[in-house]
């Protein structure tokens, strides 16, 4: 699942993201303070709610890249967690 907590979580370009769900939220966005603020999130649920409260900042291609964000972030989940 997205939302597995430690031991899944994951570093990308050199950022730690709690679960897979922190990353692909943060990626949604442009702004640190709204990246930051979600990465800090203790749950994945609170960094869904997060990214759900500034829909209006979203990256204006977000449609196009959120299955290869999704990807990408589950690509690197089970390279650094083969088990």
């Amino acid at each position: 699942s997205n939302f597995s907590v430690a031991p899944f979580d994951v570093l990308i370009d050199n950022q730690h993201f709690p679960t897979v769900e922190h990353y692909y939220q943060c990626s949604k966005f442009h702004a640190d303070e709204i990246r930051s603020a979600i990465q800090k999130a203790v749950t994945p649920v609170e960094a869904k709610r997060l990214a759900d409260k500034y829909v209006a900042e979203m990256v204006p291609t977000w449609e196009k890249q959120r299955d290869s964000v999704m990807l990408r972030g589950l690509l690197e989940k089970f390279s650094q967690h083969p088990r």
